[in-house]
């Protein structure tokens, strides 16, 4: 028997369709919710589209890209104030992995989602609207931000703390007790050994992430 169609995902593009496959949620798939480029198309045998809102639906963020995150559970929230007597107000869930290992002590927030083999230790906090892709390892008493993206591979040592928005490439590496500020950028590989500016962009010249220019806007 098919299950109840009861889930949107916020995201069309491929993190989206790797974790529709990876938790098999086809057949509890209602909508996708995307970009208006996006709109008319159809993935899973259900359509995409612009806005979706029902008391009766799931909400999950499977966006890679933490600008274009925000800017879709904004609109999502903006579209539930204009009709909040209708009762509707987005139900947003967590989509783990059952290969995660999170400690007890962790503080999740809403609408997270995680691949394989993530493992996240004592007195983390993870925020609003987190990606962490496979065999990220976050270490004892680290911040993730609201809307960030912790690509596959990454390591996060001890006392990290990670703002708003934030990308960190695939295989990045941080030292204990550093800062990457809101909205910046860490490329793949780089290895994080002081704190980082927000709105910066920082990639590895030899093994050291270095800050290489500035992002005006995100």
């Amino acid at each position: 028997m098919t299950e109840k169609r009861d889930i949107v995902v916020i995201g069309a593009g491929d993190y989206a369709q790797n974790m529709i496959d990876l938790f098999s949620l086809e057949d509890r798939l209602a909508y996708i919710f995307d970009a208006p480029r996006f709109e008319g198309e159809s993935k899973y045998g259900v359509p995409v589209i612009k806005m979706a809102g029902s008391p009766d639906l799931q909400y999950v963020s499977l966006i890679g890209e933490p600008p274009h995150k925000r800017e879709l559970i904004k609109e999502l929230e903006e579209y539930a104030l204009c009709f909040s007597s209708t009762g509707f107000k987005p139900h947003y869930f967590n989509l783990l992995n059952s290969t995660n290992d999170w400690a007890k002590s962790v503080k999740t927030g809403i609408g997270v989602s995680s691949q394989a083999y993530v493992c996240v230790n004592t007195r983390s906090v993870i925020g609003n609207h987190v990606l962490l892709g496979n065999h990220v390892v976050v270490g004892h008493d680290c911040e993730i931000g609201d809307y960030s993206t912790i690509y596959a591979g990454t390591i996060l040592s001890g006392h990290t703390i990670i703002g708003e928005g934030v990308e960190m490439g695939a295989g990045s590496r941080t030292i204990p007790k550093v800062k990457i500020g809101d909205w910046s950028v860490v490329g793949a590989g780089a290895v994080v050994t002081r704190d980082i500016p927000s709105f910066s962009v920082a990639y590895a010249r030899g093994v050291k992430a270095e800050v290489h220019r500035v992002i005006e806007k995100r």
